[in-house]
């Protein structure tokens, strides 16, 4: 299992933790949303507003499934992609599958002033993330490993998930 897949509620920090990551061991970094997008041709708002959540779905499925088959990549998925039950064993079968997860009140400071969220487009915002988070959280906690991240530095997050795949932690890691 090369792969390393980064599971956890938006605003966590996958893409930022994974990118990091990916550089210390020399993996390749991809952020699946940005690969929807790609795909797509339009950002993941413009998805949803055009085609609805359920064509983004499958969209997402169809491009996660493809991608874990490359070998040696951090993969950063999008924080819904894991309620998919395909989808998600799928990725505990492609790879190490490590959650990332942060306390509720960390999650509101990141996520209270972001527009290019479209679960979130609702009135209540705090109730929506709380409502989410509820419904999320028992599936990212079947990840094979999870990482606290409220409090700490990226470094040290990238420093303590190399611990936890590799048993040591090094300044320079060069997996070939």
């Amino acid at each position: 299992m090369d792969n390393i897949i980064l599971i956890g509620f938006m605003g966590v920090g996958k893409s930022t933790i994974g990118s990091e990551l990916a550089k210390k061991l020399s993996y390749i970094f991809i952020d699946s949303d940005q690969k929807i997008e790609e795909a797509a041709g339009m950002s993941i708002p413009d998805i949803f507003r055009i085609y609805g959540e359920k064509y983004f779905r499958r969209l997402e499925y169809k491009i996660i499934k493809d991608l874990v088959d490359m070998p040696r990549i951090v993969l950063a998925t999008g924080g819904g992609a894991v309620m998919n039950r395909q989808l998600f064993d799928i990725l505990m079968s492609k790879g190490t599958v490590i959650n990332l997860e942060a306390s509720l009140s960390t999650l509101y400071d990141r996520l209270k002033k972001s527009d290019n969220r479209p679960m979130l487009d609702h009135n209540d915002r705090k109730k929506r993330i709380e409502d989410l988070y509820r419904l999320r959280r028992p599936v990212y906690m079947k990840a094979h490993y999870t990482i606290d991240i409220d409090g700490k530095e990226v470094k040290d997050i990238v420093d303590e998930i190399v611990e936890v795949m590799f048993g040591r932690e090094e300044e320079n890691i060069v997996l070939k």
